[in-house]
C-alpha cells in the first residue's frame, strides 16, 4: 500500500469537492478553470495508483448505471471498467435499450427514474442534443453526459485534455489543430471549449463549409478546408469522422468520407513532437500504419479514458466522511 500516495488521493478528491459543486456532469461549461486544474491532478494521481496496482476501492458499494440509447465502446467501456476498478458495480443498460421498458414505451424520465432507485450514479448517451439539461430537473441522482447526440461529450473532451496535458505538459503557446466533422462532431464542442479556458493557445479548424464548426461553440478560432495549409504548424492534430449515421443524405457523407485522410504523405511536413489524437471510432481518416507512427496517441486516449471516468466518479460519489479519509 502506498499511503502517502493514496492520502494525496483522498485530498485531492476534497480539494476537487470543494471547487466543483454540482451534482451531475452534462457540460464542461459547469468547469471552472481551478475546478479543471484540480481535475487534472486528480486524474494524475488516479493514473499513478492504478498503474502501480494501488488505488483504493473508494466506491465499494456504490454502483454505476450505464444507460446507452446510441452505440458506444470505448465511453461504455470505461465507465464500467472504472467502476470496477473502484470497487464498485455496474448495472450495465447497453445496445439501444433493446431490452428494457423503452420498447413498450417509458420514456426516459420514467427510465432514469426507475433504474436511479437502484444505482448510485446515471451515466447516460442519448441522441437528442440537450436532454441531460432537461433531465436534471426531474431526475435527483449525480448524472454524467456521456454523448448527446451532436451536442456535447464532456468525459471525452476532459480526457482529451488530460492526454494533451499529459504528452505536451501545456498548452501555452501551443497550435491545435481540429480537422473534419466539426458540425456534429460532439467531443470536437466540448475540447473548444476547455480550450477556451487557456491563454496563448491557438486553435485552427479544418472543415468543409458544410460541416464547419456551429457558432455557439466559435470564439473567432482560423477556420480553413486545408488541411495542408496549417498541418506543419501544427503542435496538436485532433482528427474526427466523418458521422455517417448524422448525415441526412448519404451522398454528402460519400462526397466527404475520403476529404481528409492521415497518412505517411499527409505527416511529412508535420513536426517531429506534433501529437496525433482522435476520439475513436475511426473509419478510413488515419491509415492505421500511421498506428507505428510515435506521435499517435489515440490508443493513450482509451488508456486516459479509464483514468479520467474514475476521477469523475470519485468526484461526484466519494464521502468525505467514510473510514478510507477518517485513516488517515
Amino acid at each position: 500500500m502506498n499511503i502517502p500516495v493514496q492520502k494525496e488521493l483522498f485530498e485531492r478528491i476534497c480539494i476537487l469537492q470543494e471547487s466543483y459543486t454540482e451534482n451531475n456532469i452534462v457540460s464542461v461549461q459547469q468547469f471552472s478553470f481551478e475546478a479543471l486544474t484540480h481535475l487534472m491532478n486528480l486524474i494524475s494521481c488516479i493514473h499513478v495508483l492504478t498503474e502501480n496496482n494501488a488505488m483504493p476501492p473508494v466506491l465499494a458499494n456504490k454502483i454505476l448505471a450505464a444507460i446507452f440509447y446510441e452505440p458506444s465502446t470505448r465511453t461504455s467501456a470505461s465507465f464500467i471498467s472504472a467502476m470496477y476498478k473502484l470497487g464498485g458495480s455496474v448495472l450495465p443498460f447497453i445496445a439501444g435499450m433493446e431490452s428494457s421498458s423503452v420498447r413498450k414505451g417509458e420514456t426516459v424520465v420514467d427510465t432514469l427514474k426507475t433504474i436511479a432507485q437502484l444505482s448510485d450514479l446515471l451515466v447516460l448517451r442519448h441522441p437528442e442534443k440537450g436532454i441531460h439539461t432537461t433531465l436534471v430537473a426531474n431526475i435527483f441522482s449525480p448524472l454524467i453526459n456521456a454523448g448527446d447526440g451532436y451536442g456535447e461529450h464532456p468525459t471525452q473532451a476532459l480526457l482529451d485534455l488530460y492526454t494533451i496535458l499529459r504528452e505536451k505538459q501545456s498548452l501555452e503557446n501551443k497550435t491545435v489543430t481540429i480537422v473534419g466533422d466539426l458540425l456534429y462532431g460532439r467531443t470536437v464542442h466540448s475540447l473548444i471549449r476547455l480550450l477556451h479556458h487557456f491563454e496563448n493557445v491557438h486553435i485552427q479548424l479544418v472543415s468543409p463549409r458544410d460541416l464547419a464548426l456551429p457558432r455557439e461553440y466559435y470564439s473567432g478560432e482560423k477556420e480553413t478546408e486545408s488541411l495542408e495549409e496549417v498541418i506543419g504548424e501544427s503542435d496538436v492534430l485532433y482528427v474526427t469522422r466523418m458521422q455517417r449515421e448524422r448525415f441526412k443524405n448519404p451522398e454528402s457523407y460519400d462526397q466527404y468520407k475520403s476529404l481528409y485522410l492521415i497518412n505517411k504523405d499527409t505527416l511529412h511536413h508535420a513536426k517531429n513532437n506534433l501529437i496525433i489524437m482522435h476520439p475513436l471510432p475511426r473509419v478510413n481518416e488515419i491509415d492505421p500504419l500511421v498506428d507505428k507512427d510515435t506521435r499517435a496517441v489515440y490508443f493513450k486516449q482509451v488508456k486516459n479514458g479509464l483514468y479520467t471516468r474514475m476521477a469523475l466518479m470519485c468526484l461526484l460519489l466519494f464521502d468525505r466522511n467514510s473510514h478510507f479519509y477518517d485513516f488517515f
